[in-house]
């Protein structure tokens, strides 16, 4: 998934359906777009590792477990009726 590879630091390549276009860490691309987009970033070291550190530092600050375990509890929480 898009979230596993974020984990991994590699970068996305996607067209812009359900959140993808709010994530960061890869590009969101219409299909006619992607094959100028695929050209640039193969012959661009530096902005494919941008890309991949910015992939990771979103999975850490957006999808890690420190990230969500906050909210979730929280979440739970207010299903049982109970708050902290």
């Amino acid at each position: 998934s898009i979230v596993d590879g974020l984990a991994c630091g590699l970068p996305f390549l996607s067209t812009p359906v359900g959140c993808l276009p709010s994530m960061k860490g890869g590009v969101v691309s219409d299909i006619p777009g992607m094959h100028g987009i695929i050209r640039q970033l193969a012959g661009n070291a530096g902005a494919m590792e941008d890309l991949a550190r910015e992939a990771r530092v979103f999975f850490e600050t957006a999808h890690s477990e420190s990230a969500v375990k906050p909210a979730l509890a929280a979440l739970i929480a207010a299903a049982v009726g109970k708050t902290r």
